[in-house]
């Protein structure tokens, strides 16, 4: 059974949610934040906002592309969206999601959010199996081996 769901078509609404993502970023560009305080603040007043509303509709895939690029300005750069400044990036973009604890930047993933996607299920059906053989996702723990 293939649960994979189409992505919606992007719509003036969609414009509307990443241009009031767009201005929290501004603001947030604006802080004195590390890494780690634009990673987790992106996470908390940009990409969450979205995933709500892509849990009940989907997200289309160019505000997926566009939301990870704004993202990736901000966090790794702390550039606000609108910059047209030159910086060069540090951190490879592929390394800002994850906790922190885990060697993350504290992105929500975009994917992993969105409990209709691909990679979310998978992600759920490993998380259970693994639970039900009683293991733990996080490793084994000094002095277990």
């Amino acid at each position: 059974m293939d649960t994979k769901l189409p992505a919606p078509p992007m719509t003036t609404q969609w414009l509307d949610k990443l241009d009031h993502v767009q201005q929290c970023y501004s603001r947030l560009a604006k802080l004195p934040l590390s890494i780690f305080g634009r990673g987790l603040s992106s996470s908390a007043y940009g990409i969450s906002k979205l995933l709500y509303h892509a849990e009940f509709e989907g997200i289309p895939l160019d505000v997926v592309e566009q939301l990870s690029c704004l993202t990736t300005k901000l966090v790794d750069r702390g550039l606000a969206p609108e910059s047209t400044a030159l910086k060069l990036p540090g951190v490879p973009s592929a390394l800002l999601p994850g906790s922190p604890k885990l060697g993350g930047f504290g992105i929500l993933d975009v994917f992993l959010g969105n409990t209709t996607s691909p990679v979310a299920m998978q992600f759920g059906e490993y998380a259970s199996s693994v639970a039900l053989r009683g293991g733990s996702m996080t490793g084994p723990r000094p002095g277990s081996l």
